[in-house]
């Protein structure tokens, strides 16, 4: 709640928030992210940045141990009576309270961490990070263990789209509306709901209960009468995704799960749908006046809107009606959100990435992906996908087909046309002469044969490809004798002369690659190397090296 009230431009407190309570009364499911304005996030990070010209805030213990103590002094304590108000004022909801995410990576710096001269140093970001949020995050789930509602855990969400990464979830720093300064965007919010949705929820039921507190929460002794609608489930036949958590929305041949209170204990309440009466059955109400069952929906109730009536007897004697409302979907193809996208520099042997598209649909869909060549479809169906030389000239695309009971949805990326690409250069390192030795007469001794012993080069690319090239290596050696052998696979073999072995080696990320010989004796040798990326270009012209390494006299 603390980022609505960013962005409307003021601040909102966690002793304000049970003034509001009244406005979410039909609720089956609380959550609430509060705390960091409380505790003065934005004004830390602007306290900092005042302070550029004369040193570290971080290393000023005065500052940082009185910001700490707001934290458990003034914070918690208001923590812990926020969540006891909600679960005053929603006894049989589930409440959820989140922590906060990774805002700040110490080790990435950009202009959104500065304004004007002024930036928040490296250390400034590790301290508010690393202890600052680490407090207000154990602050938040000490007080929500105490008033018993559940504490989740967003940290690792945001992960690596800190502010400065290649994809920030976060605002930079703003002048003009410091609040929303490092405050969470529209994708942030999104993954964070995707991962609650995809860990604490299944088949449209929330998978935890609010955790015993540590008191007995107060109860007035006769409530009004309330009816809650709670999370929808689907019967086995129509499955159904995350999407049914959301309370006005219901499949066709589903159940509601109902929550009310204020009823007279053991009391028999009759559950009816309109507008054309569907009785649903009856359900009791437990020894306090609660109930919770669940109801299954006719699978032929109409599409639309409709009004869930409980009607029995309140703990005064009255009789009570109460009323919610749920609605009845059709079964619908997904909604696409955002179209998938290929990243890459397009370069034949490059990989290009693509990002699957998002859908929506009220019954989860399955996704698919297929790269497209020119609109024709490839065989590949992984996240990467390297362009061969045959693709020069194409355009290549990615696409994402998501299918559920109502259909399939498909969307397509903007294509990138590949490029023709310079294939890698191996060269062949000499070793080292002696000083004040020729090379030629360095590489004829015998002595000097150890130095023969390892081959090695460098693999040089035009494209940044960490490596992995392959190296082919060609030897062949003739004897004194006469009688020829070439390395074939990490072995010598005898063969016919004018025949080379081959040996293919890996590159390192650096683009160095290495070959061991074994007895390498005096001969002649003739040697090349050719390199070969994961596209598929090969070296053109092969590099070559020969020597002759002849007995040494005595």
């Amino acid at each position: 709640m603390a980022d609505l009230a960013a962005q409307r431009g003021r601040r909102e407190r966690a002793g304000d928030r049970r003034c509001e309570l009244r406005r979410f009364r039909r609720a089956g499911l609380h959550h609430d992210r509060i705390g960091g304005n409380d505790a003065g996030f934005t004004d830390i990070i602007f306290h900092c940045l005042g302070k550029w010209d004369i040193g570290d805030c971080s290393n000023d213990a005065g500052f940082t141990s009185d910001r700490i103590n707001i934290v458990w002094d003034d914070v918690y304590p208001r923590l812990v009576a926020t969540f006891w108000g909600l679960r005053e004022a929603f006894p049989n909801a589930t409440i959820a309270a989140f922590g906060y995410p990774s805002v700040l990576d110490p080790t990435l710096r950009c202009g959104d961490l500065s304004v004007g001269p002024a930036t928040i140093t490296a250390n400034e970001a590790d301290w508010l990070e690393n202890t600052f949020l680490l407090n207000v995050n154990q602050a938040v789930a000490e007080a929500a263990a105490e008033a018993g509602v559940t504490y989740i855990d967003i940290t690792n969400v945001t992960r690596h789209h800190e502010i400065c990464s290649a994809d920030p979830w976060f605002n930079g720093l703003q002048v003009t509306n410091h609040i929303a300064s490092a405050h969470p965007t529209v994708a942030a919010h999104d993954h964070i709901a995707a991962y609650f949705l995809q860990h604490y929820v299944v088949n449209g039921r929330l998978t935890f209960t609010n955790p015993p507190a540590q008191f007995v929460i107060p109860v007035d002794p006769s409530p009004p009468p309330r009816l809650i609608l709670g999370s929808i489930a689907v019967n086995a036949g129509t499955p159904c995704g995350a999407s049914c958590l959301q309370p006005t929305v219901c499949a066709a041949g589903c159940s509601l799960q109902i929550q009310g209170g204020g009823f007279q204990p053991g009391s028999q309440l009759q559950a009816t749908v309109y507008s054309n009466p569907v009785p649903l059955g009856t359900v009791t109400a437990d020894g306090n006046g609660d109930v919770d069952a669940t109801l299954a929906v006719p699978a032929g109730l109409e599409i639309g809107t409709h009004r869930l009536e409980l009607v029995g007897t309140a703990a005064d004697g009255r009789g009570q009606e109460s009323t919610t409302f749920f609605s009845v979907q059709a079964p619908a193809a997904p909604v696409v959100l955002a179209r998938p996208s290929v990243t890459g520099t397009g370069a034949a042997g490059d990989p290009l990435t693509c990002v699957d598209a998002r859908f929506f649909g009220y019954d989860a869909p399955a996704v698919h992906r297929v790269w497209l060549r020119d609109g024709g479809q490839l065989t590949a169906t992984d996240a990467t996908y390297a362009p061969l030389s045959a693709d020069v000239g194409h355009a290549i695309a990615c696409r994402s087909d998501a299918t559920n009971g109502g259909g399939t949805t498909t969307s397509v990326s903007d294509a990138i046309t590949v490029g023709d690409h310079v294939p890698p250069t191996a060269t062949i390192t000499r070793p080292p002469c002696r000083r004040h030795e020729r090379r030629s007469a360095c590489a004829s001794r015998l002595r000097h044969a150890a130095a023969w012993t390892t081959l090695r080069g460098v693999v040089r690319d035009p494209r940044p490809s960490g490596g992995g090239q392959k190296v082919t290596i060609r030897i062949a050696r003739r004897l004194a004798s006469g009688k020829c052998a070439t390395f074939d696979r990490h072995a010598w073999r005898r063969t016919a002369c004018g025949k080379r072995g081959r040996t293919v080696v890996v590159a390192a990320p650096a683009g160095r690659w290495q070959l061991r010989l074994r007895k390498v004796v005096a001969a002649r040798y003739d040697v090349t190397a050719v390199a070969r990326d994961a596209g598929g270009n090969v070296q053109r012209k092969a590099a070559r090296v020969r020597f002759t390494i002849v007995p040494v006299r005595h």
